[in-house]
């Protein structure tokens, strides 16, 4: 019989609580220090890549490569970039795409950022086939409805992600794709039989486990046919008999979060991991908002579970020990990966990111031309998962250009909705837009501007709209509209009065406004930063940069305004470039005042010590409060950088005029440069050494 302090210490070692805030808390350090498995990270434990640098090393100095797991799919669902979005669009986007070399490059990108971050398990990617398009959770994280494709592409995430030093988790097992229900909220059923599931769901799982993936999560979904009343996550035959036994996977089982509805519910987190160990789950998630508390309540109930032989004690040790095998593979892939690591988010010249998100995009109808556009960007339906992380085209959109409103109905305006469109694949004109009945569409109240700080936007009404929008060009942003009656009514109604309108869809393109009612429709099957760079490219809204004009910027493709408040790749700092320390903001066009998006009226470029040969970014003005920093390559001592998008003036310290006065940032004097309106500044200047480099001053 297990004595009890080593069942305490064996419940650890199966546990990855989370914490709350940026440093870790003394208990947490304490319980790693005393053999905790490790922690997950959410949301609220990241600022930016050097905090989150900081905080994987506290980690780390107090156990030996413990599990430092976080939820980082790409597209929608991402927690380092949450506050910004992602860098990597998602997997419908690369599903869109099938070029499974891509998805490979994009995960390894994404497991390169992780590792450089500290971080050593990603739960992605998520390999279940979207079979159910009305489904609430899966959406834009599926590749696609294919089995076939599903399954190639979870192979090439798998390896992707794991060729960086980074544990892969392939979810939901044993698929989630066809429910119709949110396992945050409730449990979920898997619609057909055994014989279905086969068919359809299991292909991806035995694709990843083919690829090697180390660690698969079952996720809160019931099938009776094969777990009786119990979510897959609680079921013996689920994840014993069939994903152990049936497809012979001998990897780490970890838990999807115990605090979720579908099992918190009915069975209190503290039993639901007793459940789960007892069923064959080797690593417990608990979930963002449980407590110290809470964690001291699950290591209570796994050691009284093993006291009262409920939990069998070889069970417990079995799930440690597997624990124990994850972290040394992850300790010794660190350490391969890191002696061999290239710079994986590069492709010929273009961020690997940027350069799927650009290849998934798809336009229907004419090219746009806008004129002083208005964006109106609605809000989707709720997805827990994604959170309500950035998105849209405020970062590229001109200033003032858009509001954020939700489609609350409230019937006001009558609209013949007759034939309200097709998906792709559909004949126009057929009114087969889901959940829909041609008759009467509804309109909205109350229009809005979008917050940065996150606060709800209001309901808006197609009048308002087209009100704010009359002698202007005018876009309509939606997600997911086949999931909101709501939205595609709001959009109907619009389009009546405006078929000169655009529509883009940043969610899943299942509907589309019937042909004629509209002249351009733009799909990018994600709504993650590049998906919106890309949106933004083909609405007209910025230039695309070339080849030549991007290796001039040093962004390798990438838009200025694509790495807007972040440090290129999550934190890795190109070489010799000024850090965002060393750069003091000074002139900002007034228009781009409130906006979050700086624009070049002017850029100062100074020499500010000129016996070293230093070449300083000395006036970009600031983006939510922090320097904006984007990197400029300087050649020599010219005057002017000719981008074709845009001119960069480059001027010595001597000619500077009004960039700091009272320890603010004031406007210098116009150089007379050509700007292109739409497009944003840069953000690190790139310096050139010919001696010792020193801080700028005053």
């Amino acid at each position: 019989m297990i004595r009890d302090p080593e069942l305490a210490g064996l419940a650890d070692a199966v546990l990855i609580p989370p914490f709350p805030g940026r440093t870790p808390p003394a208990w947490i350090l304490a319980a790693l220090e005393g053999g905790l498995a490790g922690i997950t990270l959410f949301g609220p434990n990241v600022a930016d890549p050097e905090q989150i640098a900081l905080l994987t090393a506290t980690l780390r100095s107090a156990a030996e490569e413990p599990v430092i797991a976080i939820d980082e799919e790409g597209g929608d669902v991402t927690r380092v970039t949450y506050w910004s979005g992602s860098l990597y669009p998602g997997n419908a986007a690369l599903g869109a795409i099938d070029d499974v070399e891509l998805t490979g490059r994009v995960h390894e990108a994404i497991g390169a950022d992780l590792a450089a971050l500290g971080i050593n398990v990603d739960l992605a990617p998520c390999v279940d086939v979207l079979d159910e398009t009305e489904n609430p959770a899966i959406g834009t994280r599926s590749f696609g409805a294919d089995p076939a494709l599903v399954s190639r592409h979870a192979a090439a995430a798998v390896t992707g992600l794991q060729s960086a030093g980074v544990a892969a988790c392939a979810k939901h097992f044993p698929g989630h794709g066809s429910t119709r229900t949110d396992t945050h909220e409730v449990l979920a059923a898997i619609t057909g039989d055994v014989a279905e599931l086969r068919r359809r769901d299991l292909p991806p799982f035995q694709a990843a486990i083919g690829a090697g993936v180390a660690a698969v999560m079952p996720g809160h979904l019931r099938l009776p046919e094969l777990t009786g009343d119990l979510p897959a996550s609680l079921s013996a035959a689920a994840v014993t008999g069939l994903l152990r036994g049936e497809l012979g996977f001998t990897g780490v089982i970890i838990s999807d979060a115990l605090e979720m509805r579908a099992v918190s519910g009915p069975f209190g987190i503290p039993e639901a991991a007793v459940l789960a160990v007892t069923a064959g789950v080797d690593l417990l998630c608990l979930g963002r908002d449980t407590s110290e508390d809470m964690y001291h309540a699950v290591v209570a109930a796994l050691a009284g579970a093993v006291r009262a032989g409920r939990l069998p004690g070889r069970r417990l040790e079995d799930a440690a020990d597997r624990v124990a095998g994850l972290r040394a593979w992850l300790a010794a892939a660190r350490a391969s990966a890191g002696a061999s690591r290239r710079d994986t988010a590069e492709l010929d010249g273009e961020h690997i990111g940027l350069r799927a998100a650009r290849r998934a995009v798809r336009r229907y109808g004419q090219a746009p031309r806008l004129t002083d556009p208005v964006i109106v960007e609605v809000e989707p339906r709720g997805n827990v998962a994604v959170g309500r992380a950035a998105w849209g085209l405020a970062r590229w959109a001109p200033p003032g250009g858009v509001r954020r409103i939700s489609a609350a109905p409230l019937a006001v305006v009558t609209v013949d909705t007759a034939g309200t469109g097709s998906g792709p694949g559909e004949e126009a004109g057929t009114g087969s837009g889901p959940g829909k009945e041609a008759g009467t569409a509804t309109a909205h109240a109350g229009l809005a501007e979008a917050y940065a700080d996150g606060a709800p936007a209001e309901a808006g009404t197609a009048a308002e709209i087209l009100a704010a929008a009359a002698n202007r060009s005018l876009v309509l942003v939606v997600r997911d509209a086949h999931r909101s009656e709501s939205t595609r009514d709001l959009v109907l109604s619009v389009l009546a009065h405006r078929p000169d309108a655009v529509v883009v869809e940043m969610g899943l393109p299942v509907w589309r406004p019937p042909a004629g009612s509209y002249r351009t429709f733009v799909a990018t099957y994600g709504a993650s930063r590049v998906n919106g760079q890309a949106a933004a490219e083909v609405l007209g809204l910025i230039s695309r940069l070339t080849g030549g004009q991007a290796a001039a910027l040093g962004l390798l493709g990438q838009s200025p305004a694509l790495l807007q408040g972040q440090a290129p790749h999550l934190g890795r700092q190109p070489p010799d470039c000024v850090t965002a320390h060393e750069v003091k903001a000074a002139d900002v066009d007034d228009r781009s005042a409130g906006t979050g998006l700086v624009r070049p009226a002017t850029i100062l470029v100074a020499a500010h010590e000129r016996e070293a040969g230093d070449l300083h970014l000395d006036g970009v003005g600031h983006v939510d409060g922090r320097a904006a920093h984007d990197r400029v390559h300087v050649h020599g001592e010219a005057v002017g950088v000719d981008l074709g998008v845009a001119q960069v003036n480059l001027v010595p310290a001597h000619d500077r005029q009004n960039v700091h006065h009272r320890g603010r940032a004031e406007p210098a004097a116009p150089l007379g440069a050509a700007h292109d309106r739409d497009e944003p500044a840069g953000r690190l200047a790139r310096r050139r050494r010919t001696g010792r480099r020193r801080r700028p001053s005053g």
